[in-house]
Order: structure tokens, then C-alpha cells, then sequence
């Protein structure tokens, strides 16, 4: 898939037990057509820059309330 037909559904940011640098983000991803998934990648200067600029191309669903 390409940036143009995944979405971001939700993300949340987790922090290490007994080390508050060790972070990490899970990304929950839908497809145009239906499709989900998820990407776990570290936080900060352990991040995969190539990843980092591909979700960034992506939408982020808004909020339902």
C-alpha cells in the first residue's frame, strides 16, 4: 500500500516499565478498501527515519464523539 490509500485510525505512545526513554508507538492502519493493520515503531532517536516520512503522508482519522 501507498500513503494514498491508508489511513491512521488510531496511535498511542507507551513508555519503558523502568526506563521512561524507552518509548514506543503503535499505529493502528486502515486500507481504502478495508484492510487494517498495525506498525509498532520506537520513539525519538531510535526511530526508523524512512518509516517516520511515510506516516507522516498519511491522514489521521479524526475523533469520533
Amino acid at each position: 500500500y501507498d500513503e494514498s490509500n491508508l489511513e491512521i485510525v488510531e496511535y498511542h505512545r507507551f513508555e519503558g516499565i523502568s526506563n521512561p526513554s524507552d518509548m514506543s508507538v503503535i499505529y493502528a492502519l486502515e486500507s481504502k478498501d478495508g484492510n487494517k493493520g498495525v506498525i509498532i515503531s520506537p520513539y525519538g532517536p531510535y526511530a526508523d527515519p524512512a518509516l517516520m516520512e511515510f506516516l507522516d503522508k498519511l491522514t489521521i482519522r479524526p475523533l469520533q464523539e
